[in-house]
């Protein structure tokens, strides 16, 4: 039963009335009550910790319970924090307080949750924690690094700041349009829902005579492979660095597969260093890291990104190629043949979208103007291209804007990876292989 207790502390299960049965039925099994206990509070599951708190064995020691609050904290989840510290004051609050819902726990487990850096979790267990003080000392922070934006002397993932995706195009619109075609059994009609499909995307220059002919959608053609030019024009700057020499670029996803539904508003291309595996890289499974080889000669190229311990320095690439982006896109001037605005990396950072649940402040695309006091989803602000580059947690978007005679405004989004790197490890993605 212990197994099977533990397994439910590390999934998802729906707190059905079968599992809380389930559950009860460990009641005055300490070991696997705990053992439960520990499993939910490093998965975050929080349903589960609050079906147990009651079945948490009153005998238990204190060094117990700090046993599942450093999981919690570990989990960087402030809500199984929360349920973890309910725990506590039932079973072991601060008797000097009069109390039992005031809580207070090891100098260590507050060491932990400094580490850790989320403030949510932090505001929780550290009793030196002073809002109001935390608040001005953040604003300081967002000023002086806002400063540094404006200066370019900030670091590369602030300059390039954190992608937020926006709905350019109401999807919602196109369905409720097919609702009036539903028959009164309920069924739509397969050629009604076809019609959410978009027509073929001719992206590749050689396929242009073919779009100007009896396409039916030729400007959104035309942005797609304008926008594809454009990344190749960047390719070629940054093949000029050592490292990208070899940089191979190719269409991916729902425009090169033809299944793009509502609209054509997002591209997706995939860049790969090298062409063919490197037979010096090895994929360490265990450790989930890129190695080189040993007593084999690599690429002149690569050896920059040898790290002590031999493992290829990805974070270093990832760093080089933002850095990269940043610098042609900042300085790119589109071809006359071009109708997309401007591209730019100037921006005015925003203050309010700076926090997170972390230490660290992080700058974000936002889309509202500089003298918005609303600031919500109510104010209309369609500052989408300011910046035109920002970064995700696979690369770069580019965030471009079309703009016609009649001042109607078309966007795309171009969703770019750091370049993709092959080894000699056939790998299936087991971390036991």
């Amino acid at each position: 039963m212990a197994d099977n207790i533990a397994r439910l502390g590390s999934s998802q299960v729906k707190m059905t009335a079968v599992v809380k049965t389930y559950i009860e039925k460990c009641a005055g099994d300490t070991e696997v009550v705990i053992g439960g206990l520990k499993s939910a509070a490093k998965f975050g599951n929080v349903k589960m910790l609050k079906e147990m708190i009651h079945l948490y064995p009153p005998t238990s020691s204190i060094g117990t319970l700090d046993t599942i609050l450093k999981e919690a904290i570990e989990s960087d989840s402030p809500a199984t924090c929360e349920a973890v510290l309910e725990l506590y004051r039932l079973h072991h609050w601060d008797n000097d307080s009069g109390t039992s819902n005031t809580v207070t726990v090891s100098q260590e487990l507050v060491r932990l949750a400094l580490q850790r850096g989320n403030q949510k979790i932090r505001k929780l267990l550290d009793p030196e924690y002073n809002e109001q003080a935390e608040m001005e000392k953040r604003q300081k922070e967002k000023l002086n690094l806002k400063r540094k934006i404006i200066n370019k002397k900030a670091h590369i993932l602030d300059l390039v700041p954190k992608s937020e995706e926006w709905a350019y195009n109401n999807n919602m619109d196109r369905i409720k349009h097919l609702l009036n075609k539903i028959s009164p059994d309920c069924v739509l009609p397969y050629e009604s829902m076809k019609t959410l499909h978009m027509a073929k995307v001719h992206f590749r220059k050689k396929e242009e005579d073919e779009c100007l002919k009896d396409c039916q959608q030729q400007p959104e053609c035309k942005r797609i492979r304008e926008t594809v030019e454009l990344v190749k024009l960047i390719v070629k700057e940054m093949k000029k660095i050592e490292i990208f020499k070899c940089l191979d670029v190719k269409v991916v996803g729902s425009i090169r597969e033809q299944t793009r539904a509502f609209f054509v508003d997002e591209v997706d291309l995939h860049l790969s260093l090298f062409r063919d595996p490197e037979k010096y890289l090895m994929f360490d499974p265990l450790n989930q890291a890129i190695k080189f080889r040993v007593n084999m000669d690599p690429r002149k190229c690569t050896e920059p990104y040898r790290k002590a311990n031999n493992e290829f320095d990805s974070r270093k690439l990832v760093i080089d190629f933002i850095s990269a982006v940043y610098q042609i896109v900042s300085e790119l001037k589109l071809p006359d043949h071009f109708t997309m605005d401007p591209v730019g990396t100037p921006y005015p950072p925003c203050l309010k979208c700076m926090d997170t649940e972390w230490g660290d402040l992080q700058a974000r695309r936002c889309r509202h103007a500089s003298n918005c006091a609303l600031h919500n989803d109510t104010c209309g602000c369609r500052e989408y291209t300011r910046p035109s580059l920002t970064h995700t947690k696979i690369g770069v978007v580019l965030h471009l804007v079309w703009t016609g005679p009649d001042g109607e405004k078309h966007y795309l989004d171009v969703d770019i990876n750091c370049p993709t790197l092959s080894t000699s490890t056939d790998y299936d993605g087991d971390i036991l292989a």
